[in-house]
């Protein structure tokens, strides 16, 4: 389960064990008998009939993952539980009053608890992701691909899952004016629309789009990119294949 921004109760109908992982996030156990227990790393725990467990706010990081043991029953489509937010395929964001059963499934020991991660940005800080550049950056001036690598972008609170809004300075600057015809997308894509303002797909990306993708984000970018809340400073640098990813 997918949680953005904190701020999750969930109460036990019947004994489970649950774990959470993702961006740092304080995480309360209240039981029935008025009891609060903290969980401070990375690990499994019992929530038994009746109690409750509530997520904090990340202060750093944007999202979490809530894994049940046995995983969760949902109605699954081509063998996925996800969820497509754009073509509403998969099963239905979750809504206040919800209940979720158990799948039952096979599990076994997951090991020991690890520390949340240490190095996931806050509102404010200035992070880079790796890019490659292209297919469409020659519909740009020398001056706009120079901005794109230049500028810092801010993230903006006009987000999704389906991608970042991004706000610059200097809006990109396009040597190549005419309409382009739909091209097909993919995750990490960054597409630059008429206001010049940069626009980076996320996983639940489009799968055609109709403005020029300058450049498109490396795998190790990408999932960093899945951790920034709105007010992260972006700068992009250039992907070299005879550089590793730092």
């Amino acid at each position: 389960m997918e949680t953005t921004g904190g701020g999750l109760r969930l109460t036990a109908l019947g004994d489970v064990v649950l774990a959470v992982t993702g961006a740092p996030i304080g995480i309360v156990i209240h039981g029935t008998d008025g009891s609060r227990t903290a969980i401070g790393s990375q690990e499994p725990f019992l929530l038994a009939a009746g109690e409750q467990v509530t997520l904090g706010i990340p202060d750093h990081g944007w999202r979490d993952y809530i894994a049940m043991q046995g995983g969760f029953h949902v109605d699954r489509v081509l063998d996925s539980a996800s969820a497509d937010t754009l073509s509403s395929i998969g099963p239905k964001a979750l809504q206040r009053g919800d209940t979720l059963a158990s799948a039952h499934l096979p599990f076994a020991s997951v090991g020991q608890p690890q520390p949340w991660p240490d190095d996931l940005p806050a509102s404010g800080d200035l992070v880079e992701l790796d890019v490659t550049l292209g297919p469409r950056d020659d519909w740009f001036t020398a001056q706009g691909v120079a901005d794109l690598l230049g500028e810092e972008w801010t993230v903006t609170m006009q987000s999704n899952r389906v991608g970042l809004r991004l706000h610059g300075d200097r809006a990109l600057e396009r040597g190549v004016i005419r309409e382009l015809a739909s091209e097909g997308m993919v995750p990490g894509a960054i597409e630059i629309p008429a206001n010049g303002q940069p626009v980076l797909f996320m996983r639940d990306q489009p799968v055609t789009g109709g403005y020029p993708v300058i450049a498109v984000l490396t795998e190790h970018a990408l999932a960093l990119a899945g951790q920034l809340q709105p007010g992260v400073r972006i700068r992009f640098r250039e992907y070299r294949k005879d550089c590793k990813e730092q």
